[in-house]
């Protein structure tokens, strides 16, 4: 299938958004850290979300099945088990080896149990009338919010409250992005970005809602009526929508040196970055980033990273870990290479 230089661009920018809040996260005591911070967190994963639905596939034949099983599942296991033997080596005991922990993935790997989830519930919403479909998304969500019980195992809060922008996403479809008209796009993407992003990341910021953006905490967190977590819910999935789609519009459209290149190979960064945010956190390096110029270092620090981690070079030494060669399970001699590429979303 040949590759979409938009569509990878899109990417590109997303992984870099997603090392940046990460790194961000570690710093949080630095000057504006906390408002780059939610201006992020306002609509880069709503944006990925949307993007993996884009691109996910309508059915889900054995072929399928194994792609998705080479590019989700096996580099869960591997990265889990990786990031679990990383905190405890930096003498993190809040992690144990058991088969709890297993399914409660670490740092970012709660993405690919959601996307997993995602993509196997499909073939059932792309059956659905999109409005019957994106309807149903957001009663799922809503009602998922209201549970207390689903908590970080299997990723279930993410799963179920963000199931709204991949079931857009699978409604638009993979040409979506390329339906925008490119300079009435980027003006009104711009637009939005200009007038709204820093004044609802401040509002956000205000209001502490930073559990509300992650998806993670149910409503009973916050000790509010049902019906305004509700639509509290629903406005957020509005705004990271809306944010979403702005951001897409301004990115280009024709493939660029580094960012299609970045892009292409997102989840090389997506899967590694946070062992170097790790290692970078048990330093006493964190600690002395007190200022704007070290907000700025270790945000130019991010982006550096994120390149650096989607070369070729380093991408040739840690593809047995991201991609490990795992024909012997499988019936079939098929690479998937279509789910393979799809998924690298992240």
């Amino acid at each position: 299938m040949t590759r979409d230089p938009y569509l990878d661009n899109v990417k590109g920018a997303l992984i870099v958004l997603v090392v940046v809040g990460h790194g961000l996260g570690q710093v949080l005591g630095a000057p504006g850290a906390w408002d780059v911070y939610f201006a992020i967190y306002l609509f880069h994963m709503p944006a990925f979300v949307l993007v993996c639905g884009m691109l996910a596939g309508r059915t889900l034949d054995g072929r399928r099945a194994s792609g998705l099983f080479r590019s989700i599942v096996i580099p869960y296991v591997v990265f889990q088990l990786l990031y679990l033997v990383s905190f405890r080596a930096l003498g993190d005991d809040s992690v144990d080896y058991s088969a709890n922990q297993l399914l409660t993935p670490l740092y970012q790997l709660w993405f690919l149990l959601s996307l997993l989830a995602w993509r196997l519930l499909a073939p059932v919403f792309a059956q659905l009338r999109p409005s019957v479909a994106i309807g149903i998304s957001l009663v799922i969500s809503v009602v998922g919010g209201a549970a207390s019980d689903l908590g970080l195992l299997l990723s279930l809060n993410r799963t179920f409250g963000m199931l709204p922008f991949f079931v857009i996403g699978l409604c638009l479809g993979r040409g979506a992005p390329n339906r925008i008209p490119p300079r009435a796009g980027r003006v009104a993407g711009a637009s939005v970005l200009v007038l709204l992003l820093v004044p609802l990341a401040l509002f956000a910021r205000e209001q502490g809602m930073i559990g509300w953006l992650a998806y993670i905490a149910p409503y009973s967190a916050f000790d509010i009526a049902i019906g305004e977590a509700t639509l509290t819910r629903l406005i957020v999935i509005g705004v990271g929508l809306g944010l979403a789609a702005a951001f897409v519009a301004v990115l280009p459209r024709r493939a660029t040196p580094v960012l299609t290149a970045v892009g292409a190979a997102s989840m090389y960064p997506f899967l590694v970055h946070g062992l170097v945010l790790r290692i970078f956190s048990a330093t006493p390096l964190n600690e002395r980033v007190d200022n704007l110029l070290g907000l700025l270092l270790v945000v130019a620090g991010c982006v550096l990273l994120t390149v650096v981690l989607a070369s070729r070079p380093l991408r040739a030494c840690l593809r047995p870990f991201v991609e490990p060669r795992c024909d012997w399970l499988f019936r079939g001699r098929d690479a998937s290479a279509e789910h393979v590429q799809a998924v690298r979303t992240r």
